[in-house]
Protein backbone atom coordinates (compact mmCIF):
# COMPACT_ATOMS: atom_id res chain seq x y z
CA UNK A 1 0.00 0.00 0.00
CA UNK A 2 2.56 2.17 1.33
CA UNK A 3 4.73 1.32 -1.83
CA UNK A 4 1.91 1.96 -4.18
CA UNK A 5 1.10 5.78 -3.21
CA UNK A 6 4.88 6.82 -2.91
CA UNK A 7 4.69 5.53 -6.97
CA UNK A 8 1.99 7.87 -7.61
CA UNK A 9 3.36 10.90 -5.93
CA UNK A 10 6.65 10.29 -7.92
CA UNK A 11 4.96 10.11 -11.03
CA UNK A 12 4.74 13.95 -10.79
CA UNK A 13 4.58 15.65 -14.40
CA UNK A 14 2.93 18.89 -15.82
CA UNK A 15 1.83 17.53 -19.54
CA UNK A 16 -1.40 18.74 -21.04
CA UNK A 17 -2.28 15.08 -22.09
CA UNK A 18 -6.01 15.52 -22.91
CA UNK A 19 -7.37 13.19 -19.80
CA UNK A 20 -10.39 15.34 -18.44
CA UNK A 21 -12.79 14.03 -20.84
CA UNK A 22 -14.95 13.45 -18.51
CA UNK A 23 -14.87 16.84 -17.33
CA UNK A 24 -15.35 17.95 -21.01
CA UNK A 25 -18.24 16.03 -21.48
CA UNK A 26 -20.15 17.99 -18.46
CA UNK A 27 -20.55 20.62 -21.24
CA UNK A 28 -22.79 18.26 -23.27
CA UNK A 29 -25.15 16.59 -20.24
CA UNK A 30 -28.12 18.99 -19.70
CA UNK A 31 -29.43 18.97 -16.71
CA UNK A 32 -32.78 20.49 -14.83
CA UNK A 33 -35.50 19.93 -11.85
CA UNK A 34 -39.15 19.82 -12.35
CA UNK A 35 -42.04 20.87 -10.09
CA UNK A 36 -41.55 18.19 -8.00
CA UNK A 37 -37.91 17.83 -7.33
CA UNK A 38 -37.37 15.42 -9.53
CA UNK A 39 -33.77 15.66 -11.59
CA UNK A 40 -33.50 15.36 -14.88
CA UNK A 41 -30.00 14.94 -16.84
CA UNK A 42 -29.68 14.57 -20.85
CA UNK A 43 -26.96 13.71 -23.20
CA UNK A 44 -29.05 14.62 -27.00
CA UNK A 45 -27.06 11.72 -29.79
CA UNK A 46 -29.54 11.59 -32.56
CA UNK A 47 -26.99 9.10 -34.95
CA UNK A 48 -28.82 6.50 -33.93
CA UNK A 49 -33.08 6.14 -33.33
CA UNK A 50 -32.85 5.07 -29.79
CA UNK A 51 -33.13 6.16 -26.56
CA UNK A 52 -31.70 4.99 -23.45
CA UNK A 53 -33.76 6.10 -20.09
CA UNK A 54 -32.70 5.48 -16.48
CA UNK A 55 -34.85 6.30 -13.68
CA UNK A 56 -31.93 6.41 -10.96
CA UNK A 57 -33.15 5.91 -6.99
CA UNK A 58 -30.52 6.52 -4.43
CA UNK A 59 -31.36 3.60 -2.58
CA UNK A 60 -28.85 0.91 -2.28
CA UNK A 61 -27.78 -1.98 -0.31
CA UNK A 62 -25.24 0.45 2.18
CA UNK A 63 -27.99 3.08 2.30
CA UNK A 64 -31.10 0.28 4.33
CA UNK A 65 -30.68 -1.07 7.18
CA UNK A 66 -28.90 -4.34 8.19
CA UNK A 67 -30.72 -7.45 7.03
CA UNK A 68 -33.17 -5.32 4.14
CA UNK A 69 -31.41 -6.08 1.33
CA UNK A 70 -33.47 -8.85 0.05
CA UNK A 71 -36.58 -6.84 0.99
CA UNK A 72 -34.49 -3.92 -1.44
CA UNK A 73 -34.43 -6.47 -4.19
CA UNK A 74 -37.82 -7.57 -4.29
CA UNK A 75 -39.04 -3.88 -4.13
CA UNK A 76 -36.53 -2.90 -7.24
CA UNK A 77 -37.98 -6.51 -8.94
CA UNK A 78 -41.54 -4.94 -8.80
CA UNK A 79 -41.10 -1.60 -9.68
CA UNK A 80 -41.75 -3.13 -12.91
CA UNK A 81 -45.24 -5.10 -12.82
CA UNK A 82 -46.21 -8.33 -14.80
CA UNK A 83 -48.73 -6.28 -16.87
CA UNK A 84 -46.36 -3.41 -17.57
CA UNK A 85 -43.37 -5.78 -18.53
CA UNK A 86 -45.80 -7.83 -21.22
CA UNK A 87 -46.42 -4.19 -22.61
CA UNK A 88 -42.93 -3.39 -22.72
CA UNK A 89 -42.26 -6.50 -25.08
CA UNK A 90 -45.14 -6.33 -27.48
CA UNK A 91 -43.82 -2.67 -27.57
CA UNK A 92 -40.31 -3.60 -28.15
CA UNK A 93 -38.88 -2.08 -25.14
CA UNK A 94 -36.15 -3.95 -23.21
CA UNK A 95 -35.91 -3.18 -19.95
CA UNK A 96 -34.09 -3.97 -16.85
CA UNK A 97 -34.49 -3.30 -13.11
CA UNK A 98 -30.96 -3.59 -10.68
CA UNK A 99 -30.02 -2.99 -7.17
CA UNK A 100 -26.76 -1.68 -6.66
CA UNK A 101 -24.73 -0.72 -3.37
CA UNK A 102 -25.26 2.64 -4.13
CA UNK A 103 -28.33 3.05 -5.70
CA UNK A 104 -31.42 1.04 -7.87
CA UNK A 105 -32.06 1.39 -11.22
CA UNK A 106 -34.97 1.08 -14.01
CA UNK A 107 -33.18 1.46 -17.16
CA UNK A 108 -34.84 0.86 -21.04
CA UNK A 109 -33.72 1.31 -24.32
CA UNK A 110 -37.04 2.09 -26.90
CA UNK A 111 -37.35 3.63 -29.64
CA UNK A 112 -37.97 7.94 -28.94
CA UNK A 113 -41.59 7.56 -30.03
CA UNK A 114 -42.69 5.23 -27.12
CA UNK A 115 -40.95 7.66 -24.60
CA UNK A 116 -44.17 9.09 -23.61
CA UNK A 117 -45.70 6.31 -23.20
CA UNK A 118 -43.04 4.41 -21.45
CA UNK A 119 -43.02 7.28 -19.25
CA UNK A 120 -46.54 7.39 -18.56
CA UNK A 121 -46.93 3.41 -17.71
CA UNK A 122 -43.70 3.71 -15.12
CA UNK A 123 -45.11 6.49 -13.32
CA UNK A 124 -48.50 4.65 -12.74
CA UNK A 125 -46.85 1.85 -11.67
CA UNK A 126 -44.72 3.44 -9.34
CA UNK A 127 -47.73 5.13 -7.37
CA UNK A 128 -49.40 2.02 -6.74
CA UNK A 129 -46.87 -0.83 -6.79
CA UNK A 130 -47.79 -4.17 -5.26
CA UNK A 131 -46.52 -7.50 -4.61
CA UNK A 132 -48.82 -10.24 -6.21
CA UNK A 133 -45.82 -12.85 -7.16
CA UNK A 134 -44.11 -12.21 -4.37
CA UNK A 135 -43.33 -16.06 -3.62
CA UNK A 136 -42.59 -16.63 -6.88
CA UNK A 137 -40.01 -14.40 -6.90
CA UNK A 138 -38.55 -15.50 -3.21
CA UNK A 139 -38.08 -18.72 -4.78
CA UNK A 140 -36.32 -17.27 -8.08
CA UNK A 141 -33.96 -15.62 -5.36
CA UNK A 142 -33.35 -18.50 -3.42
CA UNK A 143 -31.69 -20.40 -6.77
CA UNK A 144 -30.03 -17.48 -7.73
CA UNK A 145 -28.43 -17.79 -4.52
CA UNK A 146 -27.52 -20.98 -4.58
CA UNK A 147 -26.04 -21.19 -8.25
CA UNK A 148 -23.81 -18.20 -6.87
CA UNK A 149 -22.32 -20.17 -4.06
CA UNK A 150 -21.76 -22.86 -6.85
CA UNK A 151 -20.43 -20.88 -9.45
CA UNK A 152 -18.59 -17.81 -7.17
CA UNK A 153 -19.79 -15.14 -8.64
CA UNK A 154 -19.69 -13.15 -5.57
CA UNK A 155 -17.03 -14.51 -3.89
CA UNK A 156 -14.86 -11.10 -5.22
CA UNK A 157 -17.15 -8.84 -3.52
CA UNK A 158 -17.61 -10.48 -0.16
CA UNK A 159 -13.69 -11.00 -0.12
CA UNK A 160 -13.16 -7.36 -0.89
CA UNK A 161 -15.95 -6.35 1.96
CA UNK A 162 -14.27 -8.71 4.51
CA UNK A 163 -10.96 -6.92 4.21
CA UNK A 164 -12.26 -3.23 4.67
CA UNK A 165 -13.50 -1.68 7.90
CA UNK A 166 -15.97 1.22 6.27
CA UNK A 167 -17.64 3.61 8.44
CA UNK A 168 -21.50 4.29 8.13
CA UNK A 169 -21.63 1.58 5.33
CA UNK A 170 -23.62 -1.84 5.84
CA UNK A 171 -21.46 -3.88 3.71
CA UNK A 172 -22.91 -6.90 5.76
CA UNK A 173 -26.02 -6.11 3.05
CA UNK A 174 -23.83 -7.69 0.60
CA UNK A 175 -24.24 -11.10 1.94
CA UNK A 176 -27.55 -12.65 2.11
CA UNK A 177 -29.27 -16.27 3.44
CA UNK A 178 -32.24 -18.44 3.11
CA UNK A 179 -33.81 -17.39 6.29
CA UNK A 180 -33.61 -13.45 5.00
CA UNK A 181 -35.20 -14.33 1.69
CA UNK A 182 -38.11 -16.82 3.18
CA UNK A 183 -38.90 -14.04 6.34
CA UNK A 184 -39.93 -11.22 3.15
CA UNK A 185 -43.98 -10.52 3.22
CA UNK A 186 -45.69 -8.35 0.96
CA UNK A 187 -46.60 -6.27 3.87
CA UNK A 188 -42.95 -5.92 4.86
CA UNK A 189 -42.16 -4.81 1.01
CA UNK A 190 -44.93 -2.26 0.93
CA UNK A 191 -43.58 -0.61 4.11
CA UNK A 192 -40.15 -0.52 3.24
CA UNK A 193 -41.23 0.82 -0.57
CA UNK A 194 -43.35 3.57 1.09
CA UNK A 195 -40.17 4.40 3.36
CA UNK A 196 -37.62 4.14 0.71
CA UNK A 197 -38.85 4.86 -2.35
CA UNK A 198 -42.32 6.66 -2.45
CA UNK A 199 -40.68 10.20 -2.24
CA UNK A 200 -37.42 9.24 -2.73
CA UNK A 201 -35.53 12.12 -4.91
CA UNK A 202 -35.25 10.34 -7.84
CA UNK A 203 -32.98 11.50 -11.18
CA UNK A 204 -33.97 10.71 -14.80
CA UNK A 205 -31.13 10.13 -16.88
CA UNK A 206 -31.27 9.91 -20.41
CA UNK A 207 -28.74 9.37 -23.46
CA UNK A 208 -30.10 9.47 -27.22
CA UNK A 209 -32.09 10.79 -29.75
CA UNK A 210 -34.63 13.08 -27.69
CA UNK A 211 -34.25 17.18 -27.72
CA UNK A 212 -33.87 18.73 -24.76
CA UNK A 213 -37.40 20.75 -25.47
CA UNK A 214 -39.28 17.87 -26.07
CA UNK A 215 -38.19 15.96 -23.33
CA UNK A 216 -39.44 18.17 -20.50
CA UNK A 217 -42.69 18.84 -22.55
CA UNK A 218 -43.15 14.75 -22.32
CA UNK A 219 -41.83 14.87 -18.41
CA UNK A 220 -43.94 17.73 -17.50
CA UNK A 221 -46.67 15.45 -18.08
CA UNK A 222 -45.93 12.56 -16.69
CA UNK A 223 -43.22 12.71 -14.50
CA UNK A 224 -43.99 15.96 -12.86
CA UNK A 225 -47.09 14.78 -11.51
CA UNK A 226 -45.50 12.18 -8.93
CA UNK A 227 -45.74 13.51 -5.44
CA UNK A 228 -43.17 16.41 -4.49
CA UNK A 229 -39.86 14.41 -3.58
CA UNK A 230 -38.18 14.36 -0.43
CA UNK A 231 -34.62 15.60 0.83
CA UNK A 232 -32.60 12.28 0.96
CA UNK A 233 -29.94 12.78 3.53
CA UNK A 234 -26.70 10.84 2.00
CA UNK A 235 -24.43 8.08 4.21
CA UNK A 236 -21.45 9.48 5.44
CA UNK A 237 -18.56 7.14 4.87
CA UNK A 238 -15.12 6.74 5.71
CA UNK A 239 -12.70 3.57 5.36
CA UNK A 240 -11.04 3.52 8.35
CA UNK A 241 -8.14 0.90 9.49
CA UNK A 242 -6.33 -0.44 6.83
CA UNK A 243 -3.52 -2.43 6.63
CA UNK A 244 -2.51 -5.33 4.53
CA UNK A 245 -4.35 -8.52 4.81
CA UNK A 246 -3.90 -11.69 3.10
CA UNK A 247 -7.20 -13.54 1.72
CA UNK A 248 -7.47 -16.81 -0.25
CA UNK A 249 -9.92 -18.52 -1.92
CA UNK A 250 -10.32 -22.09 -3.02
CA UNK A 251 -13.01 -23.29 -5.61
CA UNK A 252 -12.59 -25.88 -8.01
CA UNK A 253 -15.50 -23.28 -9.62
CA UNK A 254 -12.86 -20.23 -9.64
CA UNK A 255 -9.74 -19.18 -12.01
CA UNK A 256 -6.93 -18.56 -10.36
CA UNK A 257 -6.50 -14.78 -9.76
CA UNK A 258 -5.23 -12.54 -7.45
CA UNK A 259 -5.84 -8.19 -6.76
CA UNK A 260 -4.70 -5.60 -4.81
CA UNK A 261 -6.72 -3.27 -2.89
CA UNK A 262 -5.45 0.22 -2.39
CA UNK A 263 -6.90 2.95 -0.56
CA UNK A 264 -6.28 6.58 -2.10
CA UNK A 265 -6.24 9.62 0.16
CA UNK A 266 -9.29 12.33 -1.19
CA UNK A 267 -6.55 15.00 -0.60
CA UNK A 268 -4.97 14.47 -3.41
CA UNK A 269 -6.06 15.68 -6.50
CA UNK A 270 -8.73 14.14 -8.23
CA UNK A 271 -7.58 15.46 -11.97
CA UNK A 272 -3.77 14.52 -10.97
CA UNK A 273 -5.18 10.67 -9.89
CA UNK A 274 -6.89 10.36 -13.28
CA UNK A 275 -4.24 11.25 -15.30
CA UNK A 276 -1.93 9.18 -12.97
CA UNK A 277 -4.24 5.89 -13.61
CA UNK A 278 -4.29 6.67 -17.10
CA UNK A 279 -0.24 6.17 -17.20
CA UNK A 280 -1.36 3.23 -14.70
CA UNK A 281 -3.18 1.33 -16.47
CA UNK A 282 -1.30 1.58 -20.28
CA UNK A 283 1.71 0.21 -18.47
CA UNK A 284 -0.19 -2.85 -17.10
CA UNK A 285 -1.55 -3.22 -20.70
CA UNK A 286 1.90 -2.66 -22.10
CA UNK A 287 4.08 -5.12 -19.89
CA UNK A 288 1.67 -7.65 -18.50
CA UNK A 289 -0.89 -7.75 -21.37
CA UNK A 290 -0.53 -7.42 -24.39
CA UNK A 291 3.77 -7.16 -24.38
CA UNK A 292 5.10 -10.10 -26.51
CA UNK A 293 4.70 -12.80 -24.08
CA UNK A 294 1.93 -12.17 -21.99
CA UNK A 295 1.53 -13.33 -18.53
CA UNK A 296 -1.91 -12.28 -17.92
CA UNK A 297 -5.66 -13.19 -19.77
CA UNK A 298 -7.34 -10.27 -18.15
CA UNK A 299 -7.18 -7.67 -15.72
CA UNK A 300 -10.30 -5.18 -14.02
CA UNK A 301 -10.34 -2.69 -11.82
CA UNK A 302 -12.65 -2.15 -8.82
CA UNK A 303 -13.49 1.46 -7.51
CA UNK A 304 -15.50 3.50 -5.30
CA UNK A 305 -15.20 7.08 -4.66
CA UNK A 306 -16.46 8.40 -1.39
CA UNK A 307 -13.99 9.97 1.45
CA UNK A 308 -11.24 8.95 -0.53
CA UNK A 309 -11.25 6.08 -3.11
CA UNK A 310 -10.93 2.95 -2.88
CA UNK A 311 -9.11 1.20 -6.33
CA UNK A 312 -8.67 -2.40 -6.87
CA UNK A 313 -6.50 -3.93 -9.24
CA UNK A 314 -7.49 -7.76 -10.33
CA UNK A 315 -5.25 -10.40 -12.53
CA UNK A 316 -5.93 -13.32 -14.06
CA UNK A 317 -3.18 -14.92 -15.40
CA UNK A 318 -2.62 -17.32 -18.14
CA UNK A 319 -3.07 -20.98 -17.85
CA UNK A 320 0.69 -21.58 -18.07
CA UNK A 321 1.53 -18.73 -15.59
CA UNK A 322 1.98 -19.34 -11.88
CA UNK A 323 0.34 -16.64 -9.30
CA UNK A 324 3.71 -15.87 -7.72
CA UNK A 325 5.11 -14.79 -11.14
CA UNK A 326 2.24 -12.72 -12.06
CA UNK A 327 3.07 -11.25 -8.45
CA UNK A 328 6.56 -10.97 -9.06
CA UNK A 329 5.75 -9.21 -12.40
CA UNK A 330 3.33 -6.42 -10.85
CA UNK A 331 6.35 -5.55 -8.51
CA UNK A 332 8.53 -4.83 -11.09
CA UNK A 333 5.90 -3.12 -12.73
CA UNK A 334 5.45 -0.73 -9.78
CA UNK A 335 9.16 -0.59 -9.58
CA UNK A 336 9.38 0.65 -13.12
CA UNK A 337 6.90 3.37 -12.14
CA UNK A 338 8.79 4.59 -9.34
CA UNK A 339 12.03 4.97 -10.81
CA UNK A 340 11.61 5.55 -14.65
CA UNK A 341 9.99 8.95 -16.35
CA UNK A 342 7.61 8.97 -18.45
CA UNK A 343 8.33 9.57 -21.90
CA UNK A 344 6.87 11.75 -24.12
CA UNK A 345 6.29 9.08 -27.25
CA UNK A 346 4.12 7.14 -23.91
CA UNK A 347 2.50 10.21 -23.41
CA UNK A 348 1.53 10.73 -26.78
CA UNK A 349 0.67 7.10 -27.34
CA UNK A 350 -1.79 7.33 -23.78
CA UNK A 351 -3.13 10.70 -25.08
CA UNK A 352 -4.46 9.28 -28.66
CA UNK A 353 -5.97 6.01 -26.37
CA UNK A 354 -8.03 8.73 -24.10
CA UNK A 355 -9.20 10.46 -27.41
CA UNK A 356 -9.99 7.10 -28.58
CA UNK A 357 -12.55 6.26 -25.30
CA UNK A 358 -13.26 9.65 -25.75
CA UNK A 359 -14.85 8.93 -29.18
CA UNK A 360 -16.58 5.48 -27.80
CA UNK A 361 -18.19 7.43 -24.83
CA UNK A 362 -19.25 9.81 -27.30
CA UNK A 363 -21.05 6.87 -29.75
CA UNK A 364 -22.41 4.24 -27.03
CA UNK A 365 -25.47 5.65 -25.59
CA UNK A 366 -24.84 2.87 -22.80
CA UNK A 367 -21.47 3.77 -22.26
CA UNK A 368 -22.75 7.78 -22.29
CA UNK A 369 -25.77 7.19 -19.46
CA UNK A 370 -23.94 4.94 -17.48
CA UNK A 371 -21.24 7.83 -17.07
CA UNK A 372 -23.53 10.12 -16.34
CA UNK A 373 -25.25 8.14 -13.41
CA UNK A 374 -21.65 7.18 -12.21
CA UNK A 375 -21.04 10.84 -11.99
CA UNK A 376 -24.51 11.43 -10.04
CA UNK A 377 -24.45 8.73 -7.44
CA UNK A 378 -20.65 9.76 -6.63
Amino acid sequence: MRKFISVLFLCIFTCGIGLSQQNQQVRYVKESVLSNGVKVMLKEDFRTPLVVVGFVFPVGLFNVPIGCQNILKLVAANLINQKLSKYFKTSSISYSTEVHKEYTEIIAIMHPSDLKDFFIAVCENISEISFENLEIQKKQMLIDKKLDEITGVNVFDECLFSAIDVDGINTVNILSSEVSITSVTGQKCQDFYDKYFKRSPFTVIISGAVGYKSLIKILQTTVSGLPKRELYTVVNRKYKNFCEKNISVISKFLGNGVGYVYWIPNEIDSKFSDIYFEIFNYRIRKFLLTNSYPIISGCFYYDFSDGGSVQCVYFSPKSDVSLKRVKSSYDELLYRMAEEKISAEELEEISKNAQMDLQFFSSDLIDAYQKICDAYVS
